[in-house]
């Protein structure tokens, strides 16, 4: 089941590299599973998925265009951190990259309160499979988004706070908090200024906002995040690097 990967993407990669442009970049591999014959009741195929993905880190991490690079560093693909088989990809994944997973300056993911575990149980995991590596929580909130209330809230607020000063994490980005992404799947989770401080502890500096979107260039989003003291934001790039940069 392993795909060819998009030379676009390499070659957006690579022309960021050499220009320069970016003191803190993330791979986000995006694997879809998808097949009108096939149907995964048992789950999806981790072993292959974890070969493709680790090939493809390879592809990036080792080479040579990377050599003495040093104003940007390399997450890995954003895990699920809240699925079952998150051990499981992490596993088939670093052997598949071999050499390449070493080159990591740290591990990416998604840690949500949720019905089956909160933030801790999941980032509790992460440590387990990061090696000691940092880890970076690309999106973090509750889950099912529409459970928004002040409990919610304030369940977030304690989560963080048991997280945001630990060592070996890099930080913990609000999920759509800022409501750049309309898609009713995601509306849930957007919060105000004054929600936003709350959750912080008055203290952002390690707490950032993902926008749930593809990067558009729109300066209020990051105006915003620099108001309330935040330490990272993310958008996601597309796939033509004058779109996007």
């Amino acid at each position: 089941m392993s795909q060819g990967f998009n030379p676009i993407l390499d070659d957006i990669i690579f022309s960021m590299i050499k220009r320069a442009l970016f003191a803190f970049l993330t791979v986000f591999v995006l694997t879809a599973f998808y097949s009108q014959n096939k149907a995964y009741a048992a789950g999806p195929d981790v072993a292959c998925i974890g070969k493709a993905v680790g090939e493809y880190m390879k592809s990036v991490l080792m080479d040579p265009r990377l050599a003495n690079v040093q104003n940007i560093q390399f997450l890995s693909p954003a895990f699920n951190m809240t699925e079952t088989d998150f051990e499981g990809l992490a596993a088939a994944m670093k052997e598949s990259a071999g050499p390449a997973w070493d080159r990591l300056d740290g591990i990416a993911g998604n840690a949500y309160n949720a019905y089956w575990g909160d933030i801790s149980d999941f980032a509790t995991r992460a440590k387990a499979v990061a090696d000691g590596k940092p880890i970076m929580f690309t999106e973090v909130g509750w889950y099912p988004p529409d459970r928004k209330d002040a409990q919610m809230i304030a369940e977030l607020k304690a989560e963080l706070d048991k997280w945001k000063d630990d060592p070996q994490v890099l930080g913990m980005l609000l999920f759509n908090a800022f409501g750049d992404n309309p898609d009713p799947r995601f509306v849930g989770h957007v919060m105000t200024d004054e929600e936003i401080a709350q959750v912080c502890g008055g203290d952002c500096g390690s707490i950032g906002v993902n926008s749930a979107k593809f990067y558009g260039g729109a300066g209020a989003f990051y105006e915003r995040a620099g108001n309330l003291g935040m330490g990272y934001t993310l958008e996601i790039a597309n796939n033509d690097i004058n779109a996007s940069f």
